[in-house]
């Protein structure tokens, strides 16, 4: 491929993530983090393999269709993470609690990916490895996602920083 196509690819991905970090986080702050991060994330997990199969057909405006729709998912994921972290935890350990996950998990899985998926890549001689590798962390953020808690719907930051309804259910009000 061109490398021009490519470039161009990677801008549509880019336009793509604005796209849906601005769009899915607005829509979070109606309906709640977790349905939206779960959607993301089950069509990252359900998109990773068709991703490389269009990407494979080496036609341009279906590699920017296909970088397109990976990036609204991308963006999606990454506009969500920054609040669903941090509400996660109370005002007094927020800052640690939601960066201590996130710069573990990004040293962790994004500082190794590379390295990892070159590995795999060249170990099965395909590139199936890429998309599998992909899907597999986007099922593990999904399956995490799914067992936490709502942070963002009908949810209040009291003035210590925690949230107001949950401390009301932890009081045993239906607040």
């Amino acid at each position: 491929m061109p490398a021009t196509t490519m470039l161009i690819g990677g801008i549509v991905f880019s336009v793509g993530g604005l796209l849906g970090s601005l769009g899915f986080s607005a829509l979070s702050d109606r309906v709640g983090r977790r349905p939206v991060f779960i959607v993301a994330a089950a069509f990252t997990a359900l998109y990773a393999f068709p991703l490389f199969w269009l990407v494979d057909i080496r036609s341009a405006p279906i590699i920017w269709l296909a970088q397109g729709l990976g990036g609204v998912a991308n963006g999606t994921l990454y506009g969500l993470m920054g609040a669903l972290t941090a509400e996660m935890f109370d005002a007094r350990v927020r800052y640690t609690g939601a960066s201590i996950g996130q710069q573990v998990s990004a040293a962790a899985v994004g500082g190794t990916t590379p390295l990892i998926v070159t590995g795999l890549v060249a170990q099965a001689d395909s590139y199936w490895p890429a998309p599998a590798w992909l899907a597999a962390l986007a099922v593990i953020s999904l399956v995490c996602v799914y067992l936490a808690r709502e942070t963002g719907k009908n949810r209040t930051l009291d003035a210590g920083g925690s949230s107001a309804s949950a401390d009301a259910a932890r009081a045993g009000d239906p607040a």
